[in-house]
């Protein structure tokens, strides 16, 4: 196979992959997405909103350990898709298990985001 036709194939996969991402989104109906701003989270955050609309949630963590350079980025992404978002302040800095420095350090940084999300969805 040339190359060619092997890039060829790799876009009629990607399409395929993101036509099951999207059903799967419009299956929810809504959603919150923890949205960092790095390109995992963008993705998912605009396809999402582009599937759902309004019915989507990015949900920001203002944290000490987040740089104000990447904050800003990532809400003026989300502002040049209006797409909704929701800035929120954690405290992972004030979790010993944080502090600790581990090889668990990310775990508990997205743990207090994910518990401050299901607050936030609570309501």
């Amino acid at each position: 196979m040339n190359p060619a036709q092997n890039d060829a194939g790799a876009g009629t996969d990607a399409a395929a992959k993101l036509s099951v991402l999207e059903a799967r989104l419009a299956k929810l109906g809504s959603l919150m997405v923890a949205y960092s701003g790095g390109v995992d989270s963008a993705f998912l955050a605009a396809t999402a909103h582009r599937v759902l609309g309004a019915k989507m949630l990015a949900v920001l963590a203002d944290s000490p350990s987040l740089a104000r350079r990447d904050m800003d980025q990532a809400g003026d992404f989300a502002r040049s898709l209006g797409m909704p978002l929701q800035v929120v302040a954690t405290e992972e800095l004030d979790r010993p298990e944080y502090a600790r420095n581990d090889a668990n350090r990310c775990f508990h940084c997205k743990d207090e985001l994910f518990a401050t999300m299901e607050a936030l969805g609570a309501n």
